[in-house]
């Protein structure tokens, strides 16, 4: 029974490996097709899955901004963009960055931008890093903002409730320790 299973799991792992190199394949294929230089739209996660057939090519990605803008000298600044699964630095003009109202973190849905650059797997111009060397906005596709607080009278109730509980047990505790003595 135990050999059974076993040969199940291997068997669906490997459909699985087959299924992703596949998948792979006719990424590079389409990568391929045309301009060799032209990889066309793309997820940020296709970008990470074959990073070695896309090395050069202009790629269009689609993502959400998050984590803090880094200044590139006067003229650039560095961005991190990511589609929810992967996340890729991108390399800037300052102009573009004047299109980001928020960058995602907590509370904040960053601002979600469309596009263009040259993908390079280990750019040569800074130290071997993969990144997407933007060269044209295609479109803001949302603005990003504000969360809205989840917060209930409920959850402050209950938490108020266990940090009571909580140095009630302790003064407990102490009490009866004091009284062992």
């Amino acid at each position: 029974m135990l050999l059974v299973l076993l040969l199940a799991l291997t068997l669906h792992a490997c459909a699985a490996d087959a299924a992703a190199q596949a998948e792979a394949a006719t990424l590079a294929d389409t990568a391929a097709q045309g301009e060799e230089s032209a990889a066309g739209e793309l997820t940020i996660s296709e970008l990470v899955q074959m990073p070695e057939h896309l090395n050069g090519a202009e790629v269009i990605v689609s993502g959400e901004v998050v984590g803090d803008k880094i200044n590139a000298g006067s003229n650039h600044v560095w961005i991190t963009l990511s589609d929810g699964s992967n996340a890729i630095t991108v390399f800037a003009p300052r102009e573009l960055e004047q299109k980001i109202e928020y960058y995602g973190k907590y509370a904040q849905d960053g601002t979600q931008l469309k596009l263009q650059g040259v993908f390079s797997f280990a750019c040569a111009v800074h130290d071997g890093a993969g990144d997407i060397h933007a060269t044209a906005l295609i479109e803001v596709i949302e603005p990003g903002g504000l969360r809205e607080s989840t917060l209930s009278k409920t959850h402050l109730a209950l938490g108020g409730a266990g940090i009571a509980a909580a140095v009630g047990l302790m003064a407990l505790y102490s009490y009866v320790s004091r009284k062992k003595r």
